[in-house]
């Protein structure tokens, strides 16, 4: 038997704002939605409701550009990256930083020059797959969630790489194909 037919809708705006809100995840039990906003002049991490109410912000870093956030698997906390000074391509770029739901300052969880965006948590939630853009291209890294050393998995434009639900690899877009690599690395 085929599909049953389902009353369509068209869509509908649930969080909206005067500036942009950008790049939404829902929570593992599917009770919230965080997303990027710049409601406040400066790219913020927020939540709300999956019907649009109860919007708060999360992080108030006050300048540059928060995007997109990643829940842990038991969605007490988000993963993103910050862009301190969109402004200067000389100095650092995105880092990832975590931050409680509950609230609380933000936590970084590296400072290098590279670009580090796009994280992904592990099924275990003990660490975070992200991409890493340096002088040698685009690759998925791994490195634990309280912070710590980082670990290449991936070369040659492994971006925006993500953990399967079982935890037995990485997925991740390269040449315009999806490729996929076991989670301790290798080929």
């Amino acid at each position: 038997s085929g599909p049953t037919a389902t009353h369509r809708e068209g869509p509908t705006r649930i969080v909206a704002s005067t500036r942009d809100d950008a790049m939404p995840a829902f929570a593992p039990d599917g009770h919230s939605i965080a997303f990027a906003s710049d409601r406040t002049g400066t790219l913020e991490i927020w939540l709300a409701r999956p019907d649009g109410s109860g919007v708060v912000q999360v992080t108030a870093l006050g300048k540059g550009w928060s995007r997109a956030p990643a829940w842990s698997p038991e969605g007490r906390t988000l993963a993103f990256g910050h862009w301190a000074d969109p402004g200067r391509l000389d100095g650092p770029l995105w880092d990832l930083y975590t931050v409680a739901t509950a609230g609380g300052p933000p936590h970084r969880l590296t400072d290098s020059p590279n670009a580090e965006a796009f994280p992904s948590w592990s099924r275990d939630g003990r660490s975070i797959v992200f991409l890493r853009a340096d002088e040698n291209g685009a690759s998925a890294v791994r490195m634990p969630a309280a912070g710590g050393a980082a670990r290449p998995l991936a070369r040659a434009g492994a971006f925006a790489p993500k953990e399967s639900p079982d935890g037995r690899f990485v997925f991740f877009p390269r040449d315009k194909t999806i490729w996929r690599m076991p989670v301790a690395g290798g080929d």
